[in-house]
């Protein structure tokens, strides 16, 4: 379930934001969105650099690794493209006549080089850096403050260098959307806030909130549902000294935690599309976890694929877990994507969101591709914890010289067994009429 808290003055102002209409205060919006494939809008230039293949070039593509931030979006191939190859993306000139801010969209998971450069002659030379070294795992919002060109003739330009792929498959892109010059009422603050917190599915209010003085700059939002999602967004009201309201801040997105699932809990996926709810993974690497229907348990079904690159470590979390931290026990299948596995840790997280409260409980590498069932508690922790604490179970894989993956399915969390099963059986030294039989209990 997701939801969305939009604080809101004027209804007419929240639905202009979101279906793209231009504010009177832009001297330029663009969406992409009017943009058929494999092209720029009319007035932006994609021509300069050493890149010379038009589809790696910056234009409207549907690139792996990140979903659509609002409809189209612009992007450079960093993993087609050989090292060191660049190109350009620049703006049509714009006159700026006020104390304006630049305002784009970006994502650079894993590509080469992302800079910003601004030009004061129609991108001919572009000497004034913005900044270099762009990077961002999801769409995050850059901006920047122009007001020191009032009154000049400015174009922005984009510049991307090719790693080859460095960032590994689905992760060597730049990606942006919604470039925007706005005018800036520098020094007039709100002199009130209107809060309205509204259910995005139902579009019912949930909390109303119509004079939020200014000198306390926060607002309490209390009664959220455990595991949802929200997103929120504010506006301030400068019509005091008529300047009339302000754009809307940078959205703001987070999740509530999920109440602690009773036992037991059993997952195979052959439904998903994506993470069950108040499951997680890595907010900075989310495409490490996807729903595979590549290999999985039985006569068929989907899996779980968890994928770790040269840069990123991938890891999922369950729901946190309504048992004894000393009492648990997790059973599942897994199988590497091929023979040339790497290793995955299987352990327990104080918190689903913060990879350095995972401790690990169990460590193995497998080249054998198939499916493997395995078996780890918490009866022997390597951390004592508080009485009562809660915890959930996580599989991670870290970093690694290549891309690799494992396929997980069919989990059972459930508490310890009162007598256990017995693990790791071989049989060796076998003749025509004996053998060795040899466990762990």
């Amino acid at each position: 379930m997701k939801r969305n808290l939009v604080f809101v003055f004027v209804i007419a102002m929240f639905l202009s934001v979101f279906t793209g209409v231009k504010a009177e205060n832009e001297l330029l919006y663009e969406t992409f969105n009017s943009c058929s494939t494999g092209t720029i809008p009319t007035g932006w230039d994609n021509s300069e650099g050493t890149e010379t293949n038009s589809y790696n070039k910056w234009s409207v593509q549907s690139r792996p690794g990140l979903s659509a931030y609002d409809g189209n979006y612009l992007s450079f191939d960093s993993y087609s493209s050989y090292t060191g190859n660049t190109n350009c993306l620049k703006t049509p000139a714009v006159t700026l006549t006020g104390n304006y801010r630049l305002r784009f969209m970006f994502a650079n998971p894993g590509g080469g080089d992302f800079s910003v450069y601004l030009s004061t002659d129609g991108g001919a030379t572009y000497p004034v850096l913005l900044e270099s070294g762009l990077t961002a795992s999801n769409w995050t919002e850059k901006s920047y403050d122009l007001s020191a060109y009032n009154g000049s003739t400015v174009t922005i330009v984009f510049k991307s260098t090719s790693n080859w792929g460095a960032g590994g498959y689905g992760n060597s892109y730049h990606f942006l959307d919604n470039v925007t010059w706005a005018l800036d009422n520098f020094g007039d603050d709100p002199a009130t806030y209107k809060l309205t917190v509204t259910d995005f599915e139902t579009g019912s209010v949930v909390i109303s909130e119509n004079a939020l003085s200014a000198p306390y700059r926060m607002a309490s939002l209390t009664n959220l549902t455990p595991g949802t999602t929200y997103t929120v967004s504010l506006q301030g009201d400068c019509s005091a000294t008529y300047k009339g309201l302000s754009e809307y801040s940078p959205v703001f997105t987070f999740t509530t935690p999920c109440n602690p699932v009773a036992l037991p809990i059993t997952e195979d996926f052959n439904s998903a599309t994506a993470l069950p709810d108040c499951w997680t993974n890595s907010l900075e690497y989310p495409q490490g976890v996807s729903i595979s229907p590549n290999y999985f348990y039985g006569n068929s079904g989907k899996s779980l694929c968890l994928t770790s690159t040269e840069t990123k470590t991938a890891y999922f979390a369950t729901p946190m877990l309504d048992e004894d931290y000393d009492n648990l026990e997790i059973d599942f299948f897994i199988r590497p994507m091929s023979t040339m596995s790497t290793a995955y840790q299987v352990g327990i997280m104080l918190d689903p969101y913060d990879l350095t409260t995972f401790f690990s409980i169990f460590t193995d590498t497998t080249t054998d591709v198939s499916l493997k069932n395995v078996r780890i508690n918490t009866g022997s922790l390597p951390i004592t914890l508080n009485p009562g604490e809660k915890v959930c179970f996580a599989i991670k894989m870290e970093t690694n010289t290549y891309s690799q993956s494992y396929y997980i399915d069919n989990i059972d969390i459930h508490e310890i067994p009162t007598c256990p099963r017995l693990e790791k059986v071989v049989v060796s030294e076998i003749d025509s009429m004996s053998c060795r039989v040899a466990w762990t209990g």
